[in-house]
């Protein structure tokens, strides 16, 4: 079975308590394949997140909820992409290099919807 992680970008300005119903089409996300993810996902136990809301810290992507990656965190998650493409040519990860890049220069969050 296959199944799909998508990513976004948190408009920085609200900051709701909550981050819990799966809408990725709220945030423009772009979805890359389960696989890809498994493939970089214990490199980013070190990043600084948040689960499903701004009041609970955390490390790394949940892989089946809701994680807010705060733009501190965004250079490190961008490395970890990058590299994963220079061995894989993939256009998921180019779109979420896109992505990630969009955050960093808008100075914002993102999100991510796991499984």
């Amino acid at each position: 079975m296959s199944y799909t992680h998508e990513f976004g970008v948190l408009d920085s300005t609200n900051r709701q308590s909550s981050y819990d119903t799966y809408t990725p089409e709220r945030f423009d996300c772009v979805s890359v394949d389960g696989e890809w993810v498994d493939g970089f996902i214990e490199e980013l136990n070190e990043m600084r997140t948040y689960f499903h809301s701004y009041d609970r810290p955390g490390f790394g992507l949940d892989e089946c909820g809701i994680t807010l990656i705060p733009h501190e965190s965004l250079a490190l998650f961008y490395q970890v992409v990058k590299q994963v493409m220079y061995t894989h040519e993939s256009d998921e990860l180019h779109r979420l290099i896109s992505k990630i890049a969009q955050a960093q220069v808008e100075q914002k969050d993102m999100i991510h919807f796991g499984l």
